[in-house]
């Protein structure tokens, strides 16, 4: 018994040293040894600071005020290193922010195709919406900065309805025609959605195409390309 109780004082005294030694490491790299410090970490690209945070595991699933931890800052950053670091600690895959946005969501948004792929390899789901009516493919579209054809394929190749509309009523084919993503547009014509659904206000696919190709966004062969497949479309009814 007693034998069991120096044991038990002296796995606390390890414990204790490291943390010490963590959180006197991590104030020399400019880091508070918290959840606030992890995330800083994270946005700073500090391989270093981070290495020395994994060994503090209580802190690997920190959301700051918005919801957002560690793991959706590195997806989001395409640092998809830092990524599998995290999980490989314990990190939770499956946190959402205070808008509902998975990992996932933020890989998505930040055009990484590595941790999107990494993210659904580990049981990341593709479907799961987020306030705003916006799985992972949706999210891609709207708020990628530019096109990324292959993480595109890959989570509409994911999405078990490739009709899904977001709160304003936005199909992927209307959000691909407003931005004037061309390969988009090519890749879902070919995948035979409906170019006649509209939005919020009344519009379609082929009506932002119009206004894409007036403001130089796409060029009159992908406006020819949507303008014939939607007449396609409506002489079949």
């Amino acid at each position: 018994m007693k034998s069991s109780i120096l044991f038990i004082f002296f796995l606390v005294f390890i414990l204790i040293s490291c943390s010490t030694d963590s959180a006197s490491l991590l104030k020399k790299a400019g880091y508070e040894a918290d959840g606030e410090g992890l995330l800083e970490a994270v946005r700073n690209d500090d391989g270093k600071a981070l290495d020395i945070f994994l060994k503090m595991p209580e802190l690997l699933n920190f959301a700051d005020k918005s919801g957002k931890n560690a793991v959706m800052f590195a997806a989001l950053k395409k640092d998809c290193t830092m990524l599998k670091k995290l999980v490989a600690a314990g990190a939770n895959l499956k946190i959402m922010d205070n808008s509902e946005k998975t990992p996932l969501h933020y890989a998505a948004a930040g055009n990484s195709e590595e941790c999107a792929r990494f993210l659904l390899e580990n049981g990341a789901d593709a479907n799961l919406q987020d306030n705003f009516g916006r799985d992972a493919a949706n999210t891609l579209a709207s708020l990628g900065k530019e096109e990324n054809p292959e993480l595109f394929r890959m989570l509409v190749g994911k999405s078990t309805d490739i009709e899904r509309r977001d709160n304003d009523k936005k199909t992927l084919l209307i959000i691909a025609a407003e931005k004037g993503y061309a390969d988009y547009i090519k890749f879902l014509v070919s995948s035979g959605v409906s170019p006649l659904s509209k939005d919020f206000s009344g519009r379609t696919a082929l009506d932002y195409a119009a206004e894409s190709l007036e403001a130089g966004r796409i060029d009159s062969a992908v406006f020819e390309e949507i303008e014939a497949y939607t007449q396609k479309i409506k002489e079949k009814l």
